[in-house]
C-alpha cells in the first residue's frame, strides 16, 4: 500500500488535494480513466474534480478512511500528478513541487497501461528525483498555469 496525492486546480489561485492511503500506486491509471470519462466537461473543473475523486474512491466509496480531500499535501509514498482541465495539463510533481514532467490531456490519454506505473512515467526522473541536488523547475505552487510553465521554461 502506497499513500498518494493527486492536486486538481479550481483556478489560477487555488485548488483541492485528494488523498489516498492505500492506492498511491494507482493514481496514474485512476486520473487516466477520469480524464478519458470527463473528456466532454474538460474546463468545468468542478465535474472533472468529482470524477477523479469518485475513480480514486470506486473500490471503497463508502468506507471511513482511506481517502481524503484536503488543502495541502499529507502523507505522501509517490510523485503527485498535479491537474488543470482548463489548460488540459497534467504535471508530474514532487512534494516541493518541483516539476518533473508535464502532459498535455490529450497525451497522457494516449498512454497506454504499462506506461501509467510510476516508473515508466517518470523515466529516468525515476531514481532521481527526490534527491535534493537535481535540477528541476520549481513553480510557486501545485498550481499549474500558463504563467507558471511560462516563468519554469515549459
Amino acid at each position: 500500500m502506497f499513500k498518494g496525492n493527486v492536486f486538481v486546480s479550481l483556478d489560477d489561485q487555488h485548488g483541492v488535494f485528494f488523498h489516498t492511503a492505500k492506492c498511491g500506486l494507482q493514481i496514474p491509471k485512476m486520473v487516466h480513466q477520469a480524464i478519458k470519462r470527463t473528456e466532454s466537461k474538460w474546463g468545468n473543473s468542478g465535474a472533472v474534480a468529482r470524477v477523479i475523486f469518485n475513480e480514486m474512491t470506486c473500490k471503497d466509496p463508502f468506507g471511513l478512511d482511506g481517502f481524503g480531500i484536503m488543502s495541502e499535501v499529507v502523507d505522501n509514498d509517490c510523485f503527485i500528478l498535479s491537474i488543470n482541465d482548463r489548460i488540459q495539463k497534467i504535471g508530474l510533481m514532487t512534494e516541493d513541487s518541483r516539476l518533473v514532467k508535464i502532459f498535455g490531456f490529450e497525451q497522457y490519454l494516449r498512454i497506454n497501461a504499462v506506461g501509467l506505473e510510476w516508473k515508466a512515467l517518470c523515466g529516468d526522473s525515476y531514481n532521481y528525483v527526490f534527491e535534493s541536488h537535481h535540477n528541476y523547475a520549481i513553480l510557486p505552487s501545485f498550481n499549474i498555469t500558463d504563467q507558471a510553465l511560462r516563468r519554469a521554461g515549459f
